[in-house]
């Protein structure tokens, strides 16, 4: 996530754009995943910052809730675990 930011600050300076904060972090989260976005967006932060920490441990707890799914699921599969 902190490369995908760095790229549009880069983008927005080469483009010489200037826009409102609120404006940016708007378009930074629309930029996202839908499953990242709708959990980002009910959390409370006051600036970029924040939000992008707030964007990397959503993305941090999607990646270990989908490592643990596909371990319950080959578990499953080879009867290590009763169905």
């Amino acid at each position: 996530m902190e490369d995908y930011y760095k790229e549009m600050e880069i983008t927005m300076m080469n483009a010489d754009l200037q826009e409102d904060l609120e404006v940016i972090m708007t378009r930074f989260l629309n930029g996202m995943r839908p499953n990242i976005t709708e959990m980002v967006e009910v959390q409370h932060y006051m600036d970029m910052n924040e939000m992008l920490d707030k964007v990397v441990k959503v993305e941090k707890c999607l990646k270990r809730r989908a490592k643990l799914t596909q371990t319950l699921t080959i578990k499953l599969e080879i009867g290590e675990i009763p169905s």
